[in-house]
């Protein structure tokens, strides 16, 4: 009942045209232009068997915005679009278990929720496997250069699910040099998970 009188009081507008009714209207969502393909990570050792890419993260403004959003201005109802958006263009088969990129409790309690969370719900339609605890917070990524991030999320993770999962697929908003999803893999690998896979909104590299 809030949430109705807030959208009352406040109605959405497209994050593009600002046309009310919807946080992206219909028009400005065909507008964007989606390349659904496998992206390749170089780093000097590679345990991420696959990185699917829904769009380049420069090419697409549109998917910048909603993206920048779902993160710094706690727009959580973009996942929901977001999610749909990467449902619509990959398929996994059932023996694949999702999951997502964790945050440290002092991270999420900061903000309030974890995107990349509610990107993994949207996306399956259920509830994503809690796999992986982020126990080391350190500098954000986002500020670092490409070495000083590999050295940033070494031994963040820890596999804490309560059963190893053949296949895994993880999925996040946006990949730049793969370090964290990598670093992921690698903790999810050791734990005996046999496959791991990604799917990203969008690269920034």
């Amino acid at each position: 009942m809030f949430q109705s009188f807030f959208s009352y009081i406040f109605p959405e507008q497209c994050i593009e045209c600002q046309k009310e009714g919807a946080v992206l209207c219909k028009n400005c969502l065909k507008k964007i232009s989606f390349t659904p393909h496998v992206s390749h990570l170089y780093l000097p050792q590679v345990y991420l068997d696959k990185l699917e890419v829904l769009c380049s993260y420069r090419d697409s403004a549109t998917i910048k915005k909603m993206i920048y959003s779902l993160k710094y201005f706690s727009a959580s109802h973009v996942s929901e679009i977001l999610g749909d958006m990467m449902q619509k263009n990959f398929i996994l088969s059932d023996d694949i278990c999702i999951t997502y990129i964790p945050m440290t409790w002092s991270r999420l309690f900061e903000r309030g929720f974890n995107q990349s969370y509610l990107l993994a719900q949207a996306f399956s339609q259920k509830k994503p496997q809690v796999l992986l605890q982020k126990i080391k917070g350190g500098t954000r990524q986002a500020l670092l250069k490409k070495k000083e991030r590999l050295i940033n999320i070494e031994n963040s993770f820890i596999f804490c699910g309560s059963a190893v999962p053949d296949k895994v697929c993880i999925i996040d908003d946006v990949a730049s040099t793969g370090s964290t999803l990598n670093e992921c893999a690698r903790i999810l690998k050791e734990a005996g998970v046999k496959y791991v896979s990604a799917i990203v909104l969008a690269r920034n590299e």
